[in-house]
């Protein structure tokens, strides 16, 4: 039995354009006016033997079940790994693109 674990992490910059709505705030046509810090997608791809799974980190505030399915649907036609070895988060950051309909 082999039980080394491999292990790939990538990053990638998400920062969307000025003027791009933000969420996190009461305030409902709040948008971006300038960039403090780049916001960014992490992923770190694990396997061992014939199993492999992503953890994938965001930026964004909020994510909702049907962007995560669209997220985990995308790597898993790219990559051949299953869906329900996905697991997608956001941080929670208050500056970061609306990624909901609530306003």
């Amino acid at each position: 039995m082999n039980t080394q674990l491999h292990a790939g992490f990538s990053r990638t910059d998400i920062t969307p354009p000025l003027g791009t709505l933000l969420l996190g705030y009461p305030v409902a046509d709040r948008r971006a006016e300038a960039v403090r810090d780049r916001l960014s997608a992490n992923a770190l791809v694990l396997e061992r033997e014939d199993l492999k799974a992503v953890l994938l980190s965001l930026d964004v505030c909020i994510l909702d079940q049907v962007e995560v399915e669209a997220i985990r649907k995308g790597i898993h036609d790219r990559t051949g790994i299953p869906a329900q070895h996905i697991t997608v988060c956001g941080i929670q950051t208050h500056s970061a693109p609306c990624t909901l309909n609530c306003w």
